[in-house]
């Protein structure tokens, strides 16, 4: 991961910290896990200062299989598809259980929840129930919703 993609997560996260953004931190495709493994440094980080601070949750958000099937024409015609860099069950990196075991290494276990499936599915039980005060989402396909 570039440096300055780093550096630009953890800025968001102490700002949603330092302007006390209510709610949670969410990443919605996870692949390598540098960047979660960014925001939960940055989390500590922005926590450090002041331990009686509201803690927020890491949400991480990924099919665990790769990327999907395309359903989108834009994305059939982009350059990564047409040259074969993406591809349905492509770029899978970690699975569940070794991002678990790297982010862990960082942020408590029970400060992190894995959501593994499709980002529409995932989603929808969190609705109601979940504020969140940053998204950094790095999904590669639009997606087309059903008829």
């Amino acid at each position: 991961m570039p440096k300055d993609v780093a550096k630009t997560l953890s800025l968001a996260v102490l700002y949603a910290y330092g302007a006390d953004v209510e709610g949670d931190i969410a990443e919605f495709g996870t692949m390598s896990g540098s960047t979660a493994q960014a925001l939960a440094m940055a989390i500590i980080a922005a926590e450090a200062p002041s331990p009686c601070m509201t803690k927020k949750q890491l949400h991480l958000f990924d099919s665990f299989e790769g990327l999907p099937e395309i359903t989108s024409d834009v994305d059939a015609n982009s350059p990564h598809v047409l040259t074969g860099v993406w591809a349905p069950k492509g770029c899978k990196v970690l699975s569940i259980l070794e991002l678990r075991r790297v982010v862990e290494r960082l942020l408590s276990s029970s400060r992190i929840t894995f959501h593994k499936g499709w980002f529409a599915d995932t989603i929808k039980p969190l609705i109601d129930s979940t504020q969140l005060s940053l998204i950094h989402f790095d999904g590669d396909f639009y997606c087309t919703p059903p008829a």
